[in-house]
């Protein structure tokens, strides 16, 4: 069945997994690894309904940078980003602000 904080919306709800559920478990991963947290709520209670409808935390506010999402965790699937070219540019995009926050006096 899976990790629950790692499911897509869709997969919380019964439907079938597809690659965008699969992406929307690689954004929560990009998520922690960025903040040392995951992105919606961990009481197994709050979980279902925090991943199906609140938002996600701003990513980046611990590193000094502005980003503050990634499509990849999009509660709506068709804004989710559909490859993982898209996840993979995301990831390049952050690494590039991380860094500009770094060198910023």
């Amino acid at each position: 069945m899976g990790t629950p904080s790692y499911m897509a919306p869709g997969q919380l709800a019964g439907n079938r997994v597809d690659r965008c559920a699969d992406l929307f478990s690689l954004g929560v991963t990009m998520y922690e690894l960025v903040t040392g947290q995951k992105p919606f709520a961990v009481s197994l209670a709050t979980l279902r309904y925090g991943i199906a409808n609140e938002p996600h935390p701003p990513m980046l506010s611990r590193c000094g940078a502005t980003t503050s999402s990634t499509k990849a965790l999009s509660q709506d699937s068709g804004k989710r980003c559909q490859r993982g070219a898209h996840v993979a540019a995301d990831i390049r995009a952050l690494d590039k602000e991380v860094q500009a926050s770094r060198v910023r006096p």
